[in-house]
């Protein structure tokens, strides 16, 4: 067996819309027959790969796509690296699915419905600062809740961010991550819908956006 790591997208432009998804195709490697990671090159976020360990067929092409959470003044664009298998390493297979922004002076936050849940694995959140400003920093928790979900129907993650005010300027955004692991109750896996809250300690002086990631089981795809 062999795991290796490929660069097979050419970067490609995200354009300045929110909301808009761009795609670029790429091919399964002849030898490959998983497809274990994908890089998070444009992360603040360790360690360097999201797992996914899905099953792949060889010289079969894939499509990876982005949606820009927040507006870019010129435009972006989208690389990032995978990690291939040439067997089945036999771990579990993961899928994700980010919720839609909503803004920081928003306490309740989007729903997120997922189909064919075995059970929950990780919470992501990220925290958006719209304005560069030195005193411009927020902290609090995420949680989400779902009644479909078994033993422990809430689950959370805290954050903390903030803004330096520098000559060009930056705002630190890193991605906020908790592994959990939820089974979800029998007989509710075909439909699970996630409601979400933001916790607010400290609000940021100009209220940014927020957004939160699910990492989940999947019942159709085995290791």
């Amino acid at each position: 067996m062999a795991i290796y790591v490929t660069s097979s997208v050419t970067p490609f432009a995200l354009g300045t819309a929110v909301n808009t998804r761009v795609s670029s195709s790429f091919n399964v490697p002849s030898n490959a027959v998983e497809l274990g990671a994908i890089g998070n090159n444009a992360q603040l976020i360790e360690d360097k790969f999201t797992h996914w360990n899905l099953p792949v067929k060889a010289n079969s092409s894939l499509e990876i796509g982005g949606t820009l959470l927040d507006a870019l003044a010129g435009n972006g664009k989208l690389a990032t690296d995978f990690m291939w298998s040439t067997v089945p390493t036999g771990q579990i297979p993961y899928l994700r699915k980010v919720s839609a922004t909503t803004s920081t002076a928003t306490t309740n936050g989007s729903s997120v419905t997922l189909s064919g849940v075995s059970r929950l694995t990780g919470l992501d959140a990220i925290i958006l600062p719209s304005t560069i400003a030195g005193d411009n920093a927020s902290n609090g928790f995420i949680e989400v809740t779902s009644s479909s979900l078994a033993e422990q129907q809430q689950t959370s993650v805290g954050y903390q961010v903030g803004a330096i005010e520098a000559t060009s300027g930056i705002a630190p955004s890193p991605i906020q991550h908790s592994i959990v692991d939820i089974p979800v109750q029998a007989g509710k896996s075909t439909s699970v819908t996630f409601t979400s809250v933001n916790n607010v300690t400290d609000a940021l002086g100009t209220a940014g956006l927020w957004a939160y990631e699910l990492t989940y089981i999947p019942t159709s795809i085995q290791a």
